[in-house]
């Protein structure tokens, strides 16, 4: 992922769905996606459903993704899936009767 300035290249463009607003955010490990993302939601507000996708295959990465957890507010919803991203959105749309919100 290339980056401009402090936002990575071609986010932030949102797509409305269902009357919610969705914004995918792209990239390699450390290209500063992480910290895009979490700036964007805390800009917008409102509620956020976080999909993380990292997975730790060493003790570096276990901690990177300690100190991620963390640091997102309480008040946001996390879904950790590194690889059926798409099946686990389904089954929260399906399950909760919603997606990517906290109402």
């Amino acid at each position: 992922m290339a980056l401009e300035g402090s936002r990575p290249t071609g986010a932030g463009e949102g797509r409305e769905v269902a009357g919610k607003e969705l914004i995918l955010i792209l990239g390699g490990a450390r290209s500063g996606k992480s910290a895009y993302a979490e700036r964007l939601a805390r800009e917008r507000g409102g509620g956020v459903l976080f999909v993380a996708t990292a997975q730790a295959g060493d003790e570096e990465m276990a901690r990177r993704i300690a100190d991620h957890r963390a640091a997102r507010p309480a008040g946001w919803r996390t879904l950790e899936e590194p690889v059926a991203v798409a099946g686990r959105l389904a089954t929260e749309a399906r399950t909760r009767g919603r997606c990517c919100s906290t109402a």
